[in-house]
């Protein structure tokens, strides 16, 4: 209970720091160009423009060398103080209360309260407008709320069941935030660093600590993602109310296999790729505003910047935001936004969209890209990870990348659509027959002939032409089918995703052709409803685009991005096209019934969204970490930070604690521990040294789903992942140490992390420690004591005199 507490508090602490930073910093000091903007401007604001502040100003920092904490803090604080300096002007009547107060004529607690009550009044002018536009909109905002509620619950119940990192990239990312916090940016190499500068900044600003911001920001930030794809949903849709729908039947609706859950589980490790996601759908969002708008809106008077607009100005940030998180998303953004363009594409193309639009996407590469030229000129070379981009296009990754998986599978089969060529005359050929002399002297009739059989001919290959460009096609569509939808979703729900696309493609197309047919009949338009019907197109287009993408390995297309980390995002936008059908409906019934009515009945049909899914046995289930190590090994590295000084101690056990303990105390490996105690001299210069060892060795990074209640979520997931290492709620997957296996030795190996990677060398290297301690014990008694215990656990501490320390080599 103590430990449950003590996360809750971690928790808040993110959340606390995270809102402060990301919304109250850039509210309080733009607020003067945000006044009267509306709430979705307000947020896409704060959450794009925010992040490339952060970014570049942490960046720029590293490269001027100068990068710390005092200089964060006073850039941060400074400016955020500066703009609230009229807050606390020193007025006239300010000056009359000192002096009363100082003479003993105004009484202390009649001043604090004057001064407190002026403060509250301030407050409350600021929270008014939030207050009117919730009761406006209460129905809207109170489900929204209870939605992304339940969304951080059910993406944040894994770091509280297994308080330890859920993905290996995990450790990697906590390893070049810790690089900034000593000055150094790009520490690992050239790489879209903008979640760590914001990561950096929480700790560096406001004292959290990189362990919990890690463990807890997915948890968090997943209301972003889920806010800014009700943005955009709520954009597209005829009635706004259909993106809640959107958003509660994508958190409750199951996923069909593996990859889905892999991406699914994604959203809970804080990854840079899925940190951007809010990105993706804000370009989209503000892409479509800025060509739907009618006139520019002008930022302010001055005449530098009365040519920009103000969806233009969110739009070039997202792009920003998107590029500096991660190269992936901006992938991802680039077909999202590629649907929007398809279906406004007149719009682009004219003086007033076209010259801006290009003109913006240039700021906004040059801005999210400067700080990483810079880092290129001063010598700092690009990041592995860059290259294993690459590999995945061109298919030679062997992880996440299956082209060269495909390709090596396949190597004896024609390429889709090859055939052999007929071969046919060319025309050169037949226009040198045409113009020889002896031709020309051919009567008219045989003149006629030869002109029709070049058109026959010429007719001929076109038509093979044609044949060959649809069979192709439409081999490329079945691979599509077979390998996008049929292998992501069972063969019944391919069938209905398919079935829907192709309604919604019918209704869109007559839904356009009417209007059409009103515009000619009635010499007139109705714009608002010409334009709603071009955003069923871009979610239809939109999830077409993903599914390409994602069966492309197996078509013969470049593999643009790891498959499945499309998945999460094409399950919203394919659960967006059934809702389609539902707005369609709602759009009925607004010329039955009064708009009054149908809004109250938006909870009512939330709930029977839910319902039905439960019900019907498509609810979803729970999801999964990779768990590397046990709680209790968390708890005490926890309790061990709390409670002695800094630097008084060392950690012993695998790699996991250096993340944990990296800022506050020593930590050595294990395995480097086994091999230094067969020296002769072998000492540890702290004064507590701590040997953590699993009684019951993990098998490391094995698949471990979570368990709790059923409203949450159902035990089914693991249930796909047979010929896997998995275990479920408290059935940790893992071995015993042994006498026996502590007498046999491991071979050689590159790093010492590579050691616990696999189960019988976590065995021996566990089952050589205990021994080691028993040992120890017994050379000097009273001294090993224990520190903690469990069944599968023990933590044992040794107080040592540092100017007399203990010889740990006893062979």
């Amino acid at each position: 209970m103590e430990n449950t507490f003590y996360w809750i508090m971690e928790y808040g602490k993110v959340l606390l720091s995270y809102g402060l930073l990301m919304f109250v910093w850039p509210l309080t000091v733009f607020r003067g160009f945000l006044k009267g903007r509306g709430a979705t401007f307000k947020f896409s604001f704060c959450v794009t423009v925010q992040v490339v502040i952060i970014n570049t100003a942490v960046l720029m920092l590293g490269l001027l060398q100068i990068l710390n904490a005092w200089t964060m803090r006073i850039l941060f604080y400074g400016i955020f103080f500066y703009s609230i300096r009229e807050w606390f002007k020193v007025t006239t009547e300010r000056k009359n209360k000192f002096k009363y107060l100082v003479n003993g004529s105004f009484g202390f607690k009649n001043f604090v309260h004057l001064e407190v009550r002026k403060y509250v009044r301030k407050l409350e002018e600021l929270l008014k407008p939030v207050w009117l536009q919730y009761k406006r909109n209460w129905q809207e905002y109170t489900l929204l709320v209870l939605i992304i509620v339940y969304g951080m619950i059910y993406f944040s119940w894994g770091a509280f069941q297994n308080t330890s990192y859920g993905f290996g990239d995990m450790y990697v990312h906590h390893a070049w935030t810790y690089g900034l916090t000593q000055g150094k940016i790009f520490s690992a190499g050239v790489y879209p660093e903008a979640m760590h500068c914001v990561i950096y900044s929480i700790h560096t600003l406001l004292g959290v600590k990189l362990f919990s911001c890690y463990l807890f920001m997915a948890g968090i930030h997943i209301s972003i993602i889920l806010v800014a794809a009700y943005c955009f949903l709520k954009e597209i849709f005829r009635w706004r109310f259909c993106a809640i729908f959107v958003l509660a039947v994508f958190l409750v609706l199951d996923v069909s296999c593996v990859d889905e859950v892999f991406s699914m589980s994604r959203l809970q490790w804080t990854l840079p790729q899925e940190y951007g996601f809010h990105t993706m759908y804000l370009c989209a969002l503000y892409l479509m505003k800025y060509l739907l708008s009618e006139k520019t809106t002008k930022l302010k008077k001055r005449e530098l910047e009365q040519c920009v607009d103000e969806n233009l100005l969110i739009f070039v940030f997202s792009l920003a935001a998107s590029i500096a998180i991660h190269f992936y998303v901006t992938i991802m953004a680039f077909f999202l936004c590629a649907a929007v363009a398809v279906c406004l594409w007149k719009r682009i193309f004219t003086k007033k969209h076209f010259l801006p639009l290009v003109a913006g996407v240039m700021v906004g590469v040059v801005v999210a890209a400067a700080p990483m030229l810079g880092a290129l000129a001063s010598g700092i070379p690009f990041q592995g990870s860059i290259g294993w981009a690459m590999n995945v296009i061109n298919g030679t990754d062997t992880g996440e990348g299956r082209t060269h998986a495909i390709q090596a599978g396949n190597k004896t089969e024609e390429p889709i659509g090859s055939q052999n060529q007929l071969e046919n005359p060319g025309l050169g050929s037949q226009t040198q027959d045409i113009t020889d002399s002896n031709d020309l002297q051919q009567e008219p009739e045989e003149v006629n002939r030869s002109f029709i059989s070049i058109v026959q001919k010429s007719w001929e290959s076109v038509k093979k032409a044609v044949v060959k460009i649809y069979n192709l096609a439409k081999e490329k569509m079945q691979g599509v089918y077979k390998y996008g939808y049929e292998m992501l979703y069972t063969k019944a729900r391919a069938l209905w995703i398919v079935g829907v696309t192709c309604l919604v493609a019918v209704i869109c197309v007559l839904y356009n052709l009417y209007y059409a047919y009103r515009e000619i009949r009635d010499y007139s338009t109705d714009n608002r409803k010409m334009e709603y019907s071009r955003g069923y197109p871009m979610i239809l287009l939109a999830t077409l685009f993903y599914m390409i993408i994602y069966a492309g390995p197996y078509i013969k297309l470049p593999e643009l991005i790891a498959g499945s980390r499309l998945c999460s995002t094409e399950h919203l936008l394919l659960i967006a096209l059934f809702i389609i059908l539902l707005d369609m409906g709602y759009t009925v019934l607004e010329k039955c019934l009064d708009e009054r009515f149908l809004k109250h009945t938006v909870g009512v049909v939330t709930v029977a969204l839910v319902a039905g899914v439960y019900v019907s046995g498509c609810y979803h289930g729970y999801l999964y970490y990779e768990l590397t190590r046990y709680n209790a090994a968390v708890s005490v590295t926890n309790d061990v930070i709390e409670t002695l000084p800094e630097n008084t101690y060392t950690i012993v056990s695998t790699t996991d604690e250096i993340y944990q303990v990296i800022q506050d105390g020593r930590h050595e490996e294990l395995h480097t521990f086994i091999k230094n105690q067969r020296k002769e001299t072998y000492t540890l210069p702290t004064e507590y040294i701590f040997f953590f060892v699993e009684k019951q060795p993990i098998r490391y990074a094995h698949s471990h789903f979570f368990s709790g209640p059923e409203w949450l979520a159902k035990n089914k997931y693991e249930n796909f992942y047979t010929g896997h290492s998995i275990s479920v709620g408290e059935n940790i997957d893992h071995s015993e140490i042994s006498p026996e296996a502590a007498k046999q030795t491991i071979g050689y190996l590159g790093k010492p992390a590579q050691a616990y990677s696999v189960l019988a060398n976590r065995t021996i290297l566990e089952s050589q420690m205990y021994e080691w301690c028993a040992a120890f014990e017994e050379a000097y008694p009273n001294e090993m004591k224990i520190y903690y215990e469990d069944e599968a656990f023990v933590c044992y501490y040794v107080q040592q005199n540092v100017q007399r320390l203990y010889e740990l080599g006893l062979k």
